[in-house]
C-alpha cells in the first residue's frame, strides 16, 4: 500500500513538473512571438493566449493535472491562431501597410508642422490615422471582414490625409536642399 502511494505521489509531481514546464514553454513562444513586429496584427489574441496561461498556472497551484492541461492545450491552438491571425493580416493588408510606412517616414521628414489649409498638426493627423488603422486590426482579428475593409479604406484616406498635409512642406525642404546644392557647385 505504501509503495502504491508512492508511486502515486510521484506520478503527481511527475506531472506537475511536465505541466510547469509546459507553461514555460508556451510562455517561451509567447514571449518569442511578442518580440516580433508580427504581434501587434493580433493583440486580442495574445490576450487569450496570457488568460489561458494564467488558468494552467492557477489549476497547476490548485493540483488540477486535468485543468492544467486543458488550459495549456487552449493556449497553445491559440497562440497559433494569433500567429495565423497576424500572417494573414500582413498578406491582406500589405498595401495599406506600406502607405502607413510611407505616411510615419513624410511625417519623420517634414519639417512644417501645420497643415496648410485647416492648421491641423501633422502629428495629430497621424494619430487619427493610427486610431483608423487599429480598428482594421481589431476587426481583422474578430473576423469581421466588411467592418475590416471598411475601416481599411477609412484608414488609406486618413494617412492619405496626413501625406497631403505635409507634401508641401516636403517639397520646400527638397527645393531648398537642391538650391543650397546648386548654389555649393556653382
Amino acid at each position: 500500500m505504501f509503495k502504491y502511494l508512492l508511486l502515486t505521489a510521484s506520478l503527481l509531481t511527475h506531472s506537475y513538473a511536465f505541466a510547469a514546464s509546459d507553461i514555460e514553454d508556451v510562455q517561451k513562444q509567447l514571449d518569442s512571438f511578442k518580440q516580433t513586429s508580427d504581434a501587434q496584427y493580433a493583440p486580442t489574441t495574445l490576450s487569450r493566449v496570457e488568460a489561458y496561461l494564467g488558468a494552467a498556472m492557477l489549476a497547476r497551484d490548485s493540483e488540477k493535472a486535468d485543468d492544467v492541461q486543458a488550459a495549456i492545450e487552449k493556449a497553445q491552438l491559440t497562440l497559433h491562431e494569433a500567429k495565423n491571425n497576424a500572417t494573414r493580416f500582413l498578406i491582406q493588408y500589405d498595401k495599406l501597410l506600406s502607405l502607413q510606412a510611407a505616411t510615419k517616414e513624410a511625417v519623420s521628414l517634414s519639417a512644417d508642422d501645420t497643415h496648410p489649409i485647416n492648421g491641423s498638426n501633422k502629428q495629430r493627423l497621424l494619430d487619427e490615422a493610427e486610431i483608423a488603422f487599429q480598428k482594421v486590426i481589431r476587426s481583422a482579428e474578430k473576423g469581421q471582414i466588411n467592418v475590416s475593409q471598411q475601416a481599411a479604406v477609412s484608414a488609406q484616406a486618413a494617412y492619405s490625409h496626413v501625406l497631403e498635409a505635409v507634401l508641401p512642406s516636403l517639397i520646400e525642404q527638397t527645393a531648398e536642399i537642391l538650391a543650397d546644392a546648386a548654389a555649393k557647385s556653382g
